[in-house]
């Protein structure tokens, strides 16, 4: 059986490497995506129509701070929580918040922040404020810089403020993302499922020759079929991944982060979770319009929803909980847990869990609703 499968997989490799404009298109289309979107996007901060949640943990003795944050509460933009959960926030409780993903930035305003802005305009000048901003590194900074921006102008006169940008304490991150890394994770990931359209063309043009039919006297079972028709794919993929992730480090000097570990084990479960899509659209589409039509519709929602055009912090909220549903959001969000946020293998292992879980019932619901006409 093993033989068999190891056979179907090189024939198919064979036949991939031969088709030289194919090969080089699946490589270059999400490459080149990635390369114009990422600068293209480079310097876009503007605020979106959803208002930003911001915490604000206000250590202020006297009571400019509070004015200032009912200030901002006051625009449509923003929205200010000083309180959780019925409880003043204090330093720790916004960066737990943070940590957890339930909010991407904090405002902190010290306990001399009144008196500072009271001084004289004589003593103003030689003094300065700091606004300590804690903040999720895989936040982008169309969020964070109109939040900034507004802060600043409420506060037109009187002593210097200087804003100091920091990660919370768990989030071992040296340095914040550039723009490739925030834009590289999503536009990967909506590169390599593309491969559905490979794996799902290959099997009806193995149906439409027959080659299945004459399987059936085989003594090979349907799932090791569909394995054999899946592992080529699967290794493509994972060729893909290397190329899209290496080159965007070699050219752009993006880091990799941390883990070596953790970025193979979340590679190995994408590209899992990508090749059974394949199978399970295989299974479905019965003509090549159906696999087009498929591919494209699947891909660009799923994509969407994921996360891969749009940041998910930029949705409602009923969208970014919809987005769970796809494997994109759960690989886009390990992706950047390991290049942004600077986490390991272990943070990393329950979204690979998950990964794993769609690609068995991708494969799963392919293999029962596959027929060999």
């Amino acid at each position: 059986m093993i033989r068999q499968i190891l056979a179907m997989t090189w024939k198919d490799l064979k036949i991939f490497f031969k088709d030289r404009g194919g090969m080089i298109l699946i490589f270059l289309q999400p490459f080149m995506f990635i390369v114009v979107m990422s600068y293209a996007l480079s310097g876009l901060f503007t605020p979106g129509e959803e208002e930003i949640q911001i915490l604000a943990v206000n250590q202020d003795r006297g009571g400019r701070a509070a004015i200032i944050l009912e200030q901002m509460d006051g625009l449509s933009a923003f929205r200010v929580e000083t309180t959780w959960e019925g409880q003043p926030l204090s330093r720790q409780k916004a960066e737990d918040l943070i940590v957890e993903g339930e909010r991407d930035l904090a405002l902190v305003f010290p306990p001399d922040f009144s008196e500072a802005l009271e001084q004289d305009s004589a003593t103003a000048g030689h003094s300065a404020i700091q606004i300590q901003v804690i903040v999720d590194p895989a936040t982008s900074d169309r969020l964070v810089q109109p939040v900034l921006g507004t802060l600043q102008s409420f506060i037109a006169s009187g002593p210097v403020v200087s804003f100091e940008r920091v990660t919370p304490a768990e989030m071992p991150v040296t340095e914040y993302p550039d723009t490739f890394q925030q834009n590289v994770p999503g536009y990967t990931i909506y590169g390599i499922f593309w491969i559905v359209s490979l794996l799902a063309g290959s099997v009806l043009q193995e149906k439409q020759n027959g080659t299945f039919r004459r399987l059936l006297a085989a003594p090979l079972s349907r799932t090791a079929m569909l394995a054999g028709k899946m592992l080529p794919y699967y290794l493509i993929n994972l060729l893909q991944l290397t190329i899209m992730l290496g080159a965007s480090s070699l050219l752009f000097g993006m880091s990799l982060g941390n883990s070596p570990l953790g970025l193979i084990a979340v590679s190995l479960a994408a590209a899992a979770s990508a090749t059974g899509l394949g199978v399970l659209v295989a299974a479905l589409a019965r003509t090549e319009a159906q696999v087009g039509g498929m591919t494209v519709m699947l891909l660009l929602t799923l994509s969407a929803l994921g996360g891969c055009f749009v940041p998910r912090f930029a949705m409602p909220e009923w969208l970014q909980t919809l987005g769970l549903v796809t494997p994109h959001a759960w690989a886009l969000d390990a992706y950047q847990d390991l290049l942004v946020r600077g986490y390991g293998l272990a943070e990393v292992l329950p979204r690979v869990g998950v990964l794993l879980a769609f690609a068995a019932l991708f494969f799963g619901i392919g293999v029962w609703r596959f027929r060999f006409r």
